[in-house]
C-alpha cells in the first residue's frame, strides 16, 4: 500500500465566558451569572502548504463557534435572593435531556434493527419488514417515554435536580452587588495606578538627586584637578634658570 500525503489538519480550541443578565420571575431581583463555553475549529492545509492560513482558519472557526455557543448559552442560575430558577432555564435543560435521549435512540437503533431482522420475534411475526417496523416503533416509544419521564422529573424549583446536580448550577450575584464589586475593583485599580505613579515619581526624584550629587562631585574633581594643574604650572615657572 502506498500512502499519498494530501495535507495536514489543524485544530483550535477557544474558551470564553459572557455575562448574562436575568430578572427573577418571583421577586423581580435583577441578577447576573457568567456562561462559559468552548469553541472548536478545524483548518486544512492541502499538500502541507499554507500552514499559517490553516491555523488562522481553525482559530477563526473556533472563535465563531464560541460566539454562537455563548449567544445560545442558557444555564441553570438560581436567583441569589429567593433561589427560584427561571422557567426558560428549566425548559432549556429539558430540551437538552430530549436531545440526549434522541442521540441515545439513534445509537441503539442499529442493534434494534439487527435483532429485529435476524431472529427476535420471528416466531410471532414471520415478516422481516414487520419485525423491523415493530422493533423501531417500540424503541422510539420506549426512548420517548424515558426522555419524557426524566424531563418531567427535573424540576429544580421543586427540589428535583436529576439528572443534573445542585453543584452544577451557575453561581449568581445580584446586579447591585456586581456593580458595587466593579466599583470597588475600579477604585482599587485607580489606587494602584496612583501608588505606581507616586513610586515612579519618587524614583525619578531620587535618580535626579543622585545624578545631581554625581555632577557636583565630578565638577569638584575637575576643579580640584584644574587647581592642582595651576599650582604645578606656577611652581614650574618659579624654578630658577641655570
Amino acid at each position: 500500500m502506498v500512502l499519498i500525503p494530501i495535507g495536514t489538519s489543524h485544530s483550535a480550541s477557544i474558551e470564553g465566558m459572557r455575562l448574562k443578565e436575568v430578572c427573577c420571575e418571583r421577586c423581580r431581583c435583577e441578577y447576573i451569572y457568567f456562561a462559559q463555553r468552548t469553541g472548536q475549529g478545524q483548518g486544512f492545509a492541502p499538500l502541507f502548504l499554507f500552514q499559517g492560513a490553516a491555523e488562522n482558519s481553525a482559530e477563526k472557526a473556533a472563535y465563531e463557534r464560541l460566539q454562537k455557543a455563548l449567544d445560545k448559552a442558557v444555564d441553570i442560575a438560581p436567583c441569589p435572593q429567593c433561589g427560584r430558577v427561571k422557567e426558560f432555564m428549566v425548559r432549556a435543560k429539558r430540551v437538552a435531556i430530549w436531545q440526549v435521549t434522541a442521540a441515545a435512540a439513534f445509537v441503539f437503533l442499529l442493534p434494534v434493527l439487527l435483532f429485529s431482522a435476524f431472529g427476535v420475534g420471528k416466531s410471532y411475526v414471520p415478516d422481516t419488514v414487520s419485525r423491523v417496523a415493530i422493533g423501531t416503533v417500540m424503541e422510539v416509544v420506549l426512548m420517548a417515554a424515558v426522555g419524557a419521564a426524566v424531563a418531567m422529573v427535573f424540576s429544580p424549583n421543586d427540589g428535583r435536580y436529576f439528572p443534573f446536580f445542585r453543584k452544577s448550577f451557575q453561581p449568581t450575584v445580584t446586579a447591585e452587588d456586581y456593580r458595587a464589586q466593579l466599583a470597588v475593583e475600579h477604585e482599587q485599580q485607580q489606587q494602584e495606578l496612583a501608588e505606581r505613579a507616586e513610586q515612579m515619581r519618587q524614583n525619578k526624584e531620587r535618580m535626579e538627586a543622585e545624578n545631581s550629587v554625581k555632577r557636583e562631585r565630578a565638577k569638584a574633581r575637575k576643579e580640584e584637578e584644574a587647581r592642582k594643574m595651576a599650582e604645578r604650572a606656577k611652581g614650574s615657572n618659579r624654578r630658577p634658570q641655570v
